[in-house]
């Protein structure tokens, strides 16, 4: 676990560490997107690629609960 400090600016900014950046694999200029959770503040990069591929294929209820119990899909 990495632990690292940073002050909030007087434009109420946080300069993220350039260790911290490399780590989470974020760029400068990068979309992030925070979420608090039992007062802590979580970054992650703003789009995950799996989330991009959501709905591309569509398929029936049905096909899906056999395809899960199916050991083929593994």
């Amino acid at each position: 676990m990495e632990v690292s400090h940073s002050r909030i600016d007087q434009n109420k900014q946080i300069k993220i560490p350039d260790k911290i950046l490399d780590m989470l694999g974020l760029k400068s200029g990068e979309e992030i997107k925070m979420t608090v959770v039992n007062n802590k503040l979580i970054v992650e990069a703003s789009s995950d690629p799996v989330d991009d591929l959501t709905g591309i294929i569509e398929i029936k209820q049905s096909e899906a609960d056999k395809l899960i119990e199916s050991e083929e899909w593994y």
